[in-house]
C-alpha cells in the first residue's frame, strides 16, 4: 500500500515538474517575443527588426490597384451586399432624404443665426448623411442582421483577397461557399472588441454627464476628467489594434480565437501607433472619397424637381458598400505588410 502511494506521489510530482518546466519555457519564449516592459524604457536595439511599410499614398494605391485588377469580383461583392442589405435591413428612401432636407432648411437659419446658403446646406446634408440620417430607423432584429451580414462580408472578402494575393484563381462563388467556417471564432473576437470599447464608451458617458451637471466649470476638475477620459480611450485603442489583426488571423484554417489574439499581439508589438495612424489615414481617405462624390450629388439633387428620383439614397448605398469593400481589403493588405510579406499580389 505504501509503495502504491509512493508511486502515485512520484507520478504527481513528475507531472507537476513537467508542468512547471513547460510554464517556464512558455514565459521565457513570451519574454523573448515581447522585449517591451511596462514602465521601462525599450531601446531600439531590443525591438526585433521588421520591414517597414510603404508610404500611405503608395500603400493606398496598392490597395486600389488590387481592387481594380479584380473589379468584376468586387463589383459582384458590392451588388450582393447591397441586395442582402436591402432584404434584411431595408434601404434609404427618398422620403427620408426629403424630410431631412426640409428639417435642415427649417432649422438651419435658427441654428446658424442667418440665411443658409446652398453650399452650407449641402455641407449639413453631407454631415447628416454620413452619420446615418438618411436611413430609416432599424429594429434590434435588423441591427442583428446587419451585424451578421457585415461579418459574413468580412470573411468572404478576406478569403478572396488571401487567395488572389497567393496567385490562386478563385471566384466570388468560392468565397461565399468556403469562407464561412471561422464565423464562430470571428463572432467571439467581435464580442471581445465590444468589451474592449467599454472603457472609451464609459469615458464619453462620464464626461458628458459631468458636462451636463456643470462639474467641468472648474478648471482643475475639467482637466482631471479630460485626462482620465483620454487614458481610457487610449486603453481601448491599445486593445483594439491587436483585435483588428486577430480578426484577419482567425480566418486562417484551424486558428482559434486565443491563438489569433496571441499572434496578433506579437505582430503589433512596438507598432500600435503605426497601425493606428494607418487606420486613421484610411478613415480620412474614406471621408474625402465620400465628400468628393456625395457633395456634388447633393448639390445636383437640389436642382432636380423630380421628387420620386432617389439620387442621394442610391448614391449613399453604393458608397457604403464600396467603402466596406475598400476598408476590408485595406485591413488585409495592412496585415500582409505587417507580417513582412509583399503587398503585391502574385500573378
Amino acid at each position: 500500500m505504501a509503495e502504491k502511494a509512493r508511486y502515485h506521489l512520484q507520478k504527481v510530482t513528475s507531472s507537476f515538474r513537467n508542468w512547471v518546466g513547460l510554464r517556464r519555457q512558455s514565459i521565457s519564449s513570451y519574454l523573448k517575443r515581447r522585449p517591451h516592459r511596462s514602465f521601462r524604457r525599450t531601446y531600439v536595439r531590443d525591438i526585433p527588426p521588421r520591414a517597414s511599410l510603404p508610404g500611405n499614398i503608395f500603400f493606398t494605391t496598392a490597395v486600389l490597384d488590387f481592387m481594380r485588377q479584380n473589379w468584376r469580383s468586387y463589383t459582384l461583392f458590392t451588388i450582393l451586399y447591397i441586395a442582402a442589405y436591402a432584404i434584411f435591413a431595408g434601404v434609404a428612401t427618398q422620403e427620408n432624404y426629403t424630410a431631412l432636407t426640409e428639417s435642415i432648411q427649417n432649422l438651419g437659419p435658427q441654428i446658424l443665426g442667418g440665411e443658409v446658403s446652398q453650399t452650407t446646406q449641402a455641407a449639413l446634408l453631407f454631415g447628416a448623411t454620413i452619420t446615418g440620417g438618411v436611413g430609416a430607423p432599424q429594429t434590434e432584429v435588423q441591427q442583428g442582421y446587419v451585424a451578421l451580414l457585415s461579418i459574413l462580408t468580412w470573411l468572404a472578402v478576406i478569403w478572396f483577397a488571401r487567395h488572389r494575393y497567393n496567385g490562386v484563381s478563385v471566384k466570388v462563388r468560392d468565397a461565399l461557399y468556403n469562407s464561412g467556417s471561422p464565423i464562430v471564432p470571428t463572432i467571439i473576437l467581435v464580442l471581445l472588441a465590444l468589451v474592449q470599447i467599454v472603457p472609451a464608451a464609459l469615458a464619453v458617458i462620464v464626461y458628458m454627464a459631468a458636462y451636463s451637471n456643470g462639474f467641468l466649470d472648474i478648471g482643475v476638475v475639467a482637466m482631471l476628467f479630460g485626462l482620465g477620459g483620454i487614458l481610457l480611450i487610449i486603453l481601448s485603442l491599445y486593445w483594439l489594434c491587436g483585435t483588428l489583426l486577430a480578426l484577419v488571423l482567425v480566418t486562417l484554417p484551424g486558428t482559434y480565437p486565443y491563438q489569433a489574439i496571441k499572434m496578433a499581439s506579437d505582430i503589433v508589438i512596438g507598432r500600435r501607433v503605426q497601425l493606428l495612424l494607418r487606420l486613421l489615414w484610411m478613415a480620412g481617405a474614406v471621408v474625402v472619397f465620400w465628400a468628393l462624390l456625395l457633395v456634388p450629388v447633393i448639390l445636383i439633387a437640389g436642382y432636380i424637381t423630380i421628387e420620386w428620383l432617389p439620387i442621394v439614397p442610391v448614391t449613399v448605398q453604393l458608397l457604403s458598400a464600396t467603402t466596406l469593400m475598400f476598408s476590408i481589403t485595406y485591413c488585409y493588405v495592412l496585415y500582409r505588410g505587417m507580417i513582412d510579406e509583399s503587398i503585391e499580389p502574385q500573378r
